[in-house]
C-alpha cells in the first residue's frame, strides 16, 4: 500500500506540473497511513515475539514435566518395594494371630526372625489388646511399654475393618496392622517404625542433583523429605492434589504440595499401599533457558520495532518535506527516489522478510531478506509483480511442501479478504521452515512478515526427542512404549498376538559396585546395542530404568518362535563385554507375555519380577499369561 500511494502521488504531481506550475500541491501521503503501517508492523513483530516466547515456555515446562514424572515413577516403584516387604511381614504376623489362640510366642518368634532382614530400615513391635508391648526388635518401644494412646492403635482397635494405618512419628513414621484372634475379636496391633534417616540416605543415592522428593501418607501428611530438613514432616499437603487414581502419576507446574514454592512436580499414588510420592524440580531451573531466550527475543523485538519506527519517521518526514518544498519536478523526483531508498534501508534492516501487496494482488515493495528467504531473482520481486508470478517463482526456486500453487495463492487471497491478522507456517522444499504473519491494510491490500524459524523448530524437535527417549541408551522411554503397545494391540488380526518381552540383567548391581557407575553406564549402552542388532527394525525396544528393558514384537503366532528369540537375546546379552580393559560377564532373565485384542493384565510384569527373585540370578525364560499366572518357566542353558 505504501509504494502504491507514493506512485499515485508522484503521477499526480507530474500531471499538476505539466498543467500549471503554480497549482497547489496535493498531499503525497496522508500521515495517518504511516501510523497504520507502523502500527501494523509493530503489532506483527510484538505478536510474533509473544507467540514464540509462549511456545518456548510451554515446551520447557513439558520437557521437565516428562522428566519429573519418569523420576517419580522410578522412585515410587523402588519405595513401594521396601514398604511392601515391611507390610508383608506385618500381614504374616496378623495371619498367625487369626489362625490360633494364644499365638503370642509364635508371633514374637516370626517378628524377631524376619525383622532382622529389615533392621536397617526400622524396628518392629507387637502390642497386646491392652496396648502393652509384648515383643519388639531393637529400636522399637521396649517390652512392657504402653502404646495404647497412639493414633494407629486407637484407630485399629475402634474399627475391625480398618486397613493398614500410617502415622508420622519423631524420626520417621509408623505402619500398623490390626491383630485379631480366631473369633475376630481385637487382639492387639503389630507395627513397624520406619527410619526417616535411612530413607533419606536411600533418596540421597537415588535422586539426581537439584531434585526433591517427599513421601506422603494417603491423607496428605508428609512422612519423609529429601533434601529438605524434616521440619515439615507431619504437615498436611493440599488434599485435592492427591485425588488421583491409585497407581497413577500426574505432573503439574505450580505451587509445591507443602510450602507453595513454584515447582515442576509429579505425584504418584501407590497402588497397593496408603502412600503417595512427589518429586519436584525448581521452577527457576525449568525455565532458566527459556528466560534467557526470552530476554534476547524481547531485545530483538524492541530493536526491530525501534528501527521500524525511526525509519518510518524518516520516510514520513521526507515526504512531508516534498509537500512543502519549492523544488522543481526533477528535484522532487530525486527526493522521492531517496525516500524509496530509505524505506528499502528500513525494510532491509528488519530481520524478517517483509512484503506489501495492494488490493489488486500486486507487489508494492519487498525487502532484501524476503528475496533471500525464497532465493528469488530481482526481476521476480519487482514493484507491480502479480502475486501469482511471485508464488510461481517460489515454487520454481525452492518449492513448497504439502500444497500446490493454486491452493497456496488461494489461501493468501482468503487471508487478505478476511481482513484479520493471520499466522501460518510454510515448509519449503529445501527444508527451511518459514513463519508468516499477515495483517490487512486499507484498500484490500496486506503486509506480511516472513521469518526463518528452522533452527528454532529443530531445537523444539530436539526437546521433544529428549522427552521421549532414554538419555543414556537412546532407546524409547516408558511413555513411547505404552503408545506403541496400544497401536500394536489395536492392529492385531486373526490369531496374531503382540509379544512383550521383559528383560532384567543379572549381576548388573555387582558390576556397578565393583567397577563404578561409569562402567555400568557403558555396559547398559552395549546391552542396548546388542538388543538392536538382535531384533528387527519393526520391533520396539525400550528401557524402563536401571537394568530393565522391554521389547514389543508384533504378529506373533508361534510360541516356539518366541522361545527361540528369547534364547537369542539371552545369548547376545550374556556374551562377554570388554569395557575399560575389563572382561565383564552378565546374564539376562526374560519374561514373555502375549496380548491379543483382549487386554493383557498388568500383574503379568509383577509375576515375572517375582519369578526373578525366586530364580536367584539364573538366566531364566518365562512365559506369562494375563490373568492365568505363569504358563511356563525354565532356566536358559546359554
Amino acid at each position: 500500500m505504501a509504494v502504491l500511494t507514493i506512485v499515485d502521488a508522484f503521477t499526480a504531481r507530474n500531471r499538476a506540473a505539466k498543467a500549471a506550475a503554480d497549482r497547489p500541491r496535493r498531499r503525497l501521503w496522508p500521515f495517518g497511513r504511516f501510523v497504520t503501517i507502523g502500527a501494523a508492523l509493530l503489532v506483527i513483530v510484538a505478536a510474533g515475539d509473544a507467540i514464540i516466547i509462549s511456545m518456548q515456555r510451554d515446551a520447557s515446562i513439558a520437557a521437565y514435566e516428562t522428566a519429573t514424572t519418569n523420576l517419580a515413577r522410578g522412585m515410587s516403584a523402588q519405595t513401594a518395594q521396601l514398604l511392601n516387604r515391611v507390610d508383608k511381614l506385618l500381614a504374616d504376623v496378623a495371619k498367625v494371630s487369626a489362625s490360633q489362640q494364644n499365638a503370642d510366642d509364635r508371633m514374637a518368634a516370626l517378628l524377631l526372625e524376619r525383622g532382622k532382614a529389615l533392621a536397617e530400615w526400622g524396628s518392629f513391635a507387637i502390642a497386646a489388646d491392652s496396648g502393652r508391648v509384648i515383643a519388639a526388635t531393637v529400636g522399637a518401644p521396649v517390652e512392657g511399654s504402653d502404646v495404647s494412646e497412639t493414633r494407629v492403635f486407637q484407630a485399629l482397635r475402634a474399627n475391625g475393618a480398618a486397613a493398614t494405618q500410617v502415622e508420622a512419628v519423631e524420626g520417621g513414621f509408623r505402619l500398623a496392622r490390626r491383630l485379631s484372634d480366631p473369633s475376630g475379636r481385637f487382639g492387639g496391633v503389630v507395627f513397624a517404625t520406619l527410619s526417616a534417616p535411612a530413607l533419606r540416605d536411600f533418596y540421597k543415592i537415588a535422586m539426581p542433583p537439584g531434585r526433591a522428593v517427599t513421601l506422603l501418607s494417603e491423607d496428605g501428611a508428609a512422612l519423609v523429605q529429601y533434601p529438605q530438613p524434616q521440619a515439615s514432616v507431619g504437615a498436611a499437603a493440599h488434599p485435592e492434589r492427591l485425588r488421583i487414581d491409585k497407581g497413577a502419576c500426574v505432573a503439574s507446574f505450580g505451587p509445591d504440595l507443602l510450602d507453595d514454592a513454584p515447582v515442576v512436580a509429579a505425584i504418584c499414588r501407590f497402588k497397593g499401599a496408603p502412600f503417595a510420592l512427589e518429586t519436584t524440580a525448581p521452577a527457576l531451573e525449568a525455565l532458566a533457558f527459556w528466560r534467557q531466550e526470552r530476554i534476547w527475543l524481547a531485545v530483538g523485538g524492541v530493536f526491530a520495532a525501534l528501527i521500524v519506527v525511526w525509519l518510518l519517521y524518516v520516510f514520513a518526514r521526507q515526504v512531508r518535506r516534498l509537500e512543502i518544498s519549492e523544488l522543481s519536478l526533477a528535484e522532487k523526483r530525486l527526493q522521492a527516489e531517496k525516500a524509496h531508498k530509505q524505506l528499502d534501508v528500513a525494510l532491509s534492516n528488519i530481520i524478517q522478510g517483509v512484503c506489501f501487496f495492494d488490493g489488486d494482488r500486486r507487489l508494492l515493495v519487498a525487502n532484501t531478506r524476503f528475496r533471500e528467504l525464497y532465493e528469488l531473482p530481482d526481476e521476480t520481486v519487482r514493484p507491480g509483480a502479480l502475486l501469482r508470478e511471485i508464488t510461481a517463482g517460489i515454487f520454481d526456486s525452492v518449492g513448497v511442501r504439502d500444497i500446490d500453487r493454486d491452493s497456496f495463492v488461494s489461501s493468501i487471497e482468503q487471508v487478505a479478504l478476511a481482513r484479520k491478522p493471520h499466522a501460518s507456517v510454510l515448509e519449503l522444499g529445501n527444508g527451511r521452515i518459514i513463519a508468516i504473519q499477515s495483517q490487512s491494510l486499507p484498500g484490500g491490500g496486506w503486509v506480511a512478515t516472513h521469518e526463518d524459524i528452522t533452527e528454532r523448530r529443530r531445537a523444539e524437535d530436539k526437546i521433544y526427542y529428549m522427552a521421549r527417549h532414554d538419555v543414556l541408551t537412546g532407546l524409547v522411554n516408558r511413555g513411547v512404549l505404552a503408545e506403541q503397545l496400544e497401536k500394536l494391540v489395536a492392529g492385531v488380526t486373526g490369531d496374531g498376538r503382540v509379544a512383550i518381552l521383559f528383560i532384567d540383567l543379572d549381576r548388573f548391581k555387582a558390576v556397578n559396585d565393583t567397577f563404578g557407575h561409569d562402567v555400568g553406564d557403558m555396559l547398559l549402552k552395549d546391552v542396548a546395542e546388542r538388543l538392536r542388532r538382535t531384533m528387527s527394525m519393526e520391533s520396539t525396544i525400550a528401557r524402563l530404568g536401571g537394568d530393565e528393558f522391554v521389547i514389543l514384537k508384533a504378529d506373533v503366532v508361534d510360541r516356539h518362535e518366541l522361545a527361540g528369540l528369547a534364547q537369542r537375546l539371552i545369548s547376545a546379552v550374556s556374551a562377554p563385554y570388554w569395557i575399560k580393559q575389563h572382561e565383564i560377564v552378565i546374564g539376562a532373565s526374560i519374561g514373555i507375555e502375549t496380548q491379543g485384542r483382549e487386554r493383557g493384565h498388568p500383574a503379568a510384569a509383577r509375576r515375572y519380577r517375582a519369578l526373578r527373585v525366586q530364580g536367584s540370578g539364573a538366566r531364566r525364560l518365562s512365559f506369562l499369561r494375563a490373568g492365568h499366572g505363569l504358563a511356563d518357566s525354565r532356566t536358559a542353558t546359554t
